[in-house]
Parts: C-alpha cells; sequence; structure tokens
C-alpha cells in the first residue's frame, strides 16, 4: 500500500513526537537517531543535512541546499528553497512508503524501497523511483523521472519532461511541454497530453495516446494499441500484433512487424504495414497506403462502407503478399504489387494494376483504367467507359457494361467485350475475343484467334472483326457485320444478317484516322482465308478495296459446291456451298467457264444479270488503342524522431560541509541502469526506442 499524499502542514501534523529545530547554517546535527524522542523537525538556513530514524519522520530543509534522508519508516521529506537531495530510503536497505517534495529548485530525489511519492515543485528535477510502485509528478520545469522496478505512475505537467518507465507496469502522462517517454518492460500507458511529444512503449503490450499535437509513438515489441489522436502524427507499431488510430490530422504509421490493425482517421494519411497480415483502413481523405510483406487486407476508405469525408483519391500498393484491397471512393490508384491480390476499385475513375502475380481486378463504378501486368490475371471493368490491358499472361478480361477498351497482351488471352460499344485487341498469343452486345471492334493481332463479334444475342451489334496475323476464327453473330481477312488463313463465319467478308482492306494501321494516305493501308490479298456461310438471301457480300492492285479470277472447287477466287498476287479466298446458294450457275453448261464464273460474280453477265456478290469499296479500319496509364504508387516517408533524451548530472555539493552528495553520486547510486537507461561521462540518458533488457 502507498502513501497518501500529504501538504507539508497535514504530514506535520499526522506525526507525534518531538520537533528538531536547526538553525545552524551547514551543521549536519539534524541526525534524529542522534536525538531520542524526535521525529520530525525544520531546518532554517544554510546547507543543511538531516536523516530521519526509524520511526515515520517529516523533514523541511527550507532555504538552502539541503541533504535529507528518511532512512526507515514511511517519511515526509520537504526540500523547500535550494537546490536539494532526498533521499527516502538507503539502497538496499529500508523499504518505506516514502513521500518526497523538491518545492523550488533543481532537486533529485531517490525513493528507494516501497511506495513513494515524488513531487519535483518547480524547476528542473531528477526524480528515481527504485523498487515499489512510485508515483511522481515533474510540476513546472523539466523534468527526468525514472520508475525503475515495480508499477510506477508519473506526471510531467509543465515543461519539457523525460520519463522511463523501466521495469513493471507504468502510467505515464506527459502533459504541457515537449514531453519523451520510454516505457520499458511490462504493459505500459503513455498520455502526451498537450504538446509535441516522443512516445515508446518498447517491450510489454503497451497503450500509447499521443493526444494534442505533433507526436512521434513507438510501440516496440509487444501487443501495443497506439492512438495518435490530435495533431500530424508519427506512429510506429514495432514488432507484435498491434492496433493504430492516426485519428485526426496528417498522419504517419508504420505497422512494424506482427498481424496490424491500421486506421489512418481524418487526413491525408502516410501509412505502410511492414511485415505480417495486416488489416489498414485510410479512412477519410487522401491516404498513401503501402501493405509491406504479408497477406493484407487494405481499404482505402472505412470498411464498414461508411461514406469518406473529404477528398478520399488514395494511393495504394499492395507490395509482397496476397493482398486484398479495396480502394474506396473518389479517383483510386492502385498497385498490387507481388503475388496473387484481389483489387476493387469500386466508385471513382481509378487506375488499377495487379503487376506480378496472378489477380483479379475490377473496376466498380466509373471510368478506369486497368492492368494485369505479370501473371495470370482476371480483369473486370464494370460500370464505366474502362481500358484494360492484361499485358503479361493468360488473362481474361471482361469489359462488362459501358464502352470498354480491351488489349490482352502477350499470352493467350480471353476477351469479352460486354454491353457497349468496346474495342478489343488480343494482341500477341493465341486469343479469345467476344464483343457482347453494341457496335465492337475486334483484333486478333498476332496469333491463331478465335474472334466473335457475338454470340447471337439481342443487341448483338454491327460488328468489325479483323484476324490479324495468323490463322483466324471470324464469327460475326447477330446484326450486319463486317469480317476482314489479314495476314494468315482465315475462316469466317457471318452468322447472322447481312455480314461483308473483306479482303484487300484498308486498315489504318498508324491511328490517325487517315484513311486516304496509301501508307496506312495494304490493298491486297494476304492468305488462304475461306467463307463457311455466305448467304445471298441476308445480302453478304464479298469485299476487295476499290484501289485493289491485282486481277481477281474464279473457278469452281470441291465437287463443284464452293467457288475459289484468286487473285493474281497471290492469296484465295474458298466461299463454301456458293454453288447451290446462288441460282444462275450451272457447271453442266459448256459455256460456263472460269471467265463467265467471274463475271457473274462481278454482276458483269449477258445483260447483267450476274448476282454481283463481288464489291469494291473503301473499309478504313482504325485499329483499337488501349494502353491504360500506369499507377503512381511509390512514396517514400523517412522521419527519425530523437534517438535518446539526456541531461547532463550536476557535481555540485548538496548539503553540510562534512556530510554532502552530489545529483552524480545519487543517480549513479540508485539508476536500475539498463538497455534503456543508462549514465556515461557523468551524462543520464534514456534510449527511447530501445528494447528492454534487464542488466544482469
Amino acid at each position: 500500500m502507498g502513501i497518501n499524499k500529504k501538504t507539508f502542514a497535514e504530514a506535520w501534523a499526522s506525526v507525534s513526537g518531538n520537533v528538531w529545530l536547526g538553525g545552524t547554517p551547514n551543521s549536519d546535527n539534524g541526525d534524529f537517531k542522534d536525538i531520542p524522542g524526535v521525529n520530525k523537525g525544520k531546518a532554517f538556513g544554510g546547507d543543511d543535512h538531516v536523516a530521519g530514524n526509524g520511526g515515520d519522520n517529516v523533514i523541511a530543509g527550507n532555504w538552502g541546499d539541503d541533504f535529507l534522508r528518511g532512512d526507515a519508516g514511511h517519511d515526509y521529506l520537504f526540500g523547500g528553497f535550494g537546490n536539494d537531495a532526498l533521499l527516502g530510503d538507503e539502497l538496499g536497505g529500508w523499504q518505506g512508503n516514502d513521500q518526497l517534495n523538491g518545492d523550488a529548485g533543481d532537486d533529485v530525489m531517490a525513493g528507494g524501497g516501497g511506495n513513494d511519492v515524488m513531487d519535483g515543485g518547480s524547476d528542473n528535477d531528477l526524480m528515481i523511483g527504485g523498487t515499489g510502485n512510485d508515483c511522481m509528478t515533474g510540476g513546472t520545469g523539466n523534468d527526468v523521472m525514472l520508475g525503475g522496478a515495480d508499477n510506477d505512475t508519473m506526471y510531467g505537467n509543465d515543461g519539457d519532461d523525460c520519463m522511463a518507465g523501466q521495469s513493471g507496469d507504468d502510467i505515464m502522462r506527459g502533459g504541457a511541454g515537449y514531453d519523451m517517454m520510454s516505457g520499458g518492460m511490462g504493459a505500459d500507458v503513455l498520455y502526451g497530453n498537450a504538446g509535441n511529444d516522443v512516445l515508446a512503449g518498447n517491450a510489454g503490450d503497451d497503450y500509447i495516446n499521443g493526444g494534442a499535437g505533433n507526436d512521434w509513438a513507438y510501440g516496440g515489441s509487444g501487443d501495443d494499441i497506439i492512438r495518435g489522436w490530435n495533431g500530424h502524427d508519427k506512429i510506429d507499431g514495432g514488432d507484435g500484433d498491434d492496433a493504430l488510430l492516426g485519428q485526426r490530422g496528417n498522419d504517419t504509421i508504420w505497422g512494424g512487424a506482427g498481424k496490424d490493425s491500421i486506421q489512418g482517421g481524418g487526413g491525408d494519411d502516410l501509412i505502410d504495414g511492414g511485415w505480417g497480415d495486416d488489416l489498414i483502413e485510410g479512412n477519410d481523405n487522401a491516404d498513401c497506403i503501402k501493405g509491406g510483406q504479408g497477406n493484407d487486407t487494405i481499404y482505402g476508405d472505412n470498411a464498414d462502407g461508411d461514406p469518406a469525408v473529404g477528398e478520399a483519391s488514395d494511393l495504394i500498393q499492395g507490395n509482397e503478399g496476397n493482398d486484398t484491397i479495396y480502394a474506396g471512393e473518389d479517383d483510386d490508384q492502385v498497385n498490387g504489387g507481388a503475388d496473387n491480390d484481389t483489387i476493387y476499385g469500386q466508385d471513382g475513375n481509378d487506375i488499377l494494376a495487379g503487376d506480378e502475380g496472378h489477380d483479379f481486378v475490377s473496376g466498380g463504378e466509373g471510368h478506369d483504367q486497368i492492368q494485369g501486368n505479370g501473371g495470370n490475371d482476371f480483369l473486370v471493368g464494370d460500370a464505366g467507359n474502362d481500358v484494360i490491358a492484361g499485358n503479361w499472361g493468360q488473362d481474361v478480361l471482361y469489359g462488362d457494361s459501358g464502352d470498354d477498351c480491351l488489349n490482352g497482351g502477350n499470352g493467350n488471352d480471353y476477351l469479352y467485350g460486354g454491353t457497349g460499344e468496346d474495342d478489343l485487341d488480343g494482341g500477341a498469343g493465341e486469343d479469345y475475343l467476344d464483343g457482347g452486345d453494341g457496335d465492337d471492334m475486334l483484333y486478333g493481332n498476332v496469333g491463331n484467334d478465335i474472334l466473335f463479334g457475338d454470340q447471337g444475342q439481342t443487341g448483338g451489334g454491327m460488328d468489325v472483326l479483323l484476324g490479324g496475323k495468323g490463322d483466324d476464327e471470324l464469327h460475326g453473330g447477330k446484326d450486319d457485320d463486317c469480317l476482314i481477312a489479314d495476314v494468315g488463313n482465315d475462316t469466317m463465319w457471318g452468322e447472322a444478317d447481312g455480314d461483308d467478308f473483306v479482303f484487300g482492306h484498308d486498315v489504318d494501321v498508324n491511328g490517325d484516322g487517315d484513311c486516304d494516305d496509301p501508307e496506312d493501308y495494304t490493298s491486297t490479298v494476304i492468305g488462304n482465308n475461306t467463307i463457311m456461310d455466305f448467304d445471298a438471301d441476308q445480302e453478304d457480300r464479298v469485299i476487295f478495296h476499290s484501289a485493289f492492285e491485282g486481277t481477281l479470277s474464279a473457278t469452281l472447287a470441291n465437287g463443284d459446291q464452293d467457288v475459289l477466287i484468286t487473285s493474281s498476287l497471290g492469296g484465295s479466298v474458298l466461299v463454301k456451298g456458293l454453288v447451290a446458294e446462288l441460282e444462275g450457275i450451272d457447271p453442266s453448261d459448256p459455256f460456263f467457264d472460269d471467265a463467265a464464273l467471274m463475271d457473274f460474280l462481278l454482276k458483269s453477265g449477258e445483260d447483267g444479270d450476274g448476282k454481283g456478290i463481288i464489291e469494291f469499296e473503301d473499309k478504313c479500319v482504325t485499329l483499337p488503342d488501349c494502353e491504360p496509364e500506369n499507377p503512381h504508387t511509390n512514396w517514400e516517408a523517412i522521419w527519425t524522431p530523437p534517438a535518446y533524451c539526456c541531461t547532463e548530472l550536476s557535481i555540485d555539493g548538496i548539503g553540510d560541509t562534512t556530510i554532502n552528495t552530489t545529483e552524480l553520486e545519487i543517480a549513479t547510486l540508485f539508476v536500475e541502469q539498463d538497455a534503456n537507461v543508462f549514465i556515461s561521462g557523468g551524462v543520464l540518458c534514456i534510449d527511447l526506442a530501445a528494447e528492454y533488457v534487464a542488466v544482469a
């Protein structure tokens, strides 16, 4: 049980016995054990040494630099005016519960054993707790408080104070001023209160609250809870599974090692989860977030779905690990980083990249720009006019609603435009493209690709299909489609409605929209192509460019069932089943030769009675240009907190000319030196971010 704090009058009244009054300056005759029956006394003038006896004593130093010792018993020591030294007990001796009041002056106090109460009063004081559950109050001035062993409580009050809990479960409150605290070993509670403070929990499961001001808080090892509260705070959880809350202000938060829960709170925050599987919420405003190493769950805004306050465009980097990221409101930029990530852009016009690994990315609402980059990715645009690129790997790209632009990149990809007027570019590899509803542009690009303008659904749209390099399959689907052969041997199905099968086409390869520039197109038949379902009743057509430079010829093929159209420049078009489809082709007629067949197909036969399925006209096609922006999510926050809180120990004598001491001497005897509190060269230092390790 500790001692109840009392005023001098209350303490004086509580102790019975004779009274000693030391009226002679610089006298050491205040040794109560040498004066029978004396339990309390006052030293008036000069620098005195006064010691108690085995009982409960009250000693007042009053004026001068006094050296007061309680020794055994539960003692009350009042330094008064001057730079005093107050010892509750001798080192390794008695275990009394003492009250030490420095009052005015730069005082040094050591409680020794027992549960002691110390009050520095005004000026700059040094308080040393020792063993027992001690309570220290700094008062005004810049004070240093050392808890020592057991569970101590410290109040900095006014001034720039420095505190170290050392062993035990300690409570520290900084008060006003620039305070520095080190919890040491144990489950400590640190409150910065007013001022810009430095708070280090170090070992143990600590609770830290920065309070008002721009604070730095370090949890150290253990499962810590840290609240920045008001101000622009710097928070480092250290090792352990920590709960870190920036709260108000523009905060910087490092999770450190462990499975941390981090909330930025209000303000534009910088958050780095560090090592471990972390849960991170940016909360309100525009935040920069890194998941760090581990499988992290990241919310750019609020995990509970509550609307964010302020402009909430976040920059999010998953880094290493299989991360799940919810970007939240407004226009966010997200990079999943290494490994297999799941990313939801949610609201806003977002820029999203899965980066390395096999990623799932969903754009959500808004006009999003999405990249898969490395790995086999599944990319969904959702609502809005989205730009999606798979880049490397075997990717699935789904535009969903809106007018989307999809580029598979390298690898064998699946591209589905969804509803809207979409542009699909398969890129390199053997790709599968499906435009879905709407008037779509499909470009197989390099590789043997399969292209579907749609799957025959209502609203399929008038699609343009360009195979590109490779032996491609082109399926027009519903409505009037345009199927364009390119390099390679292409197979074409117009399917429903009237379709144009185009050869020697005009492709705007420069993408400048100038279809009259001959440098922008080719006009030769390339490859041996096949039309599988030509339908004259649907008004299908075979189209060659108006500036076609070669000579066409036609002949019957495959048992006079099909028609083979060839070019003098190379390449051919085989129209399957065309003989049965067109009335007027009679293979048994000896006058119906290849020339007559060609005239019939060009509608230039006798009296112009040919079918005219071959026509010459311009077909200008601009290639898709699907290049989403790269997210810019790299940021660095470097801030080095003060590493030490140090004070030079005085070597000025305190006490009588015969019996005296110094601040350095008392600190050397009573300070429990360890990893975060040490004395070197006459300087006492607290290592604010040191892990507590007991010195053997």
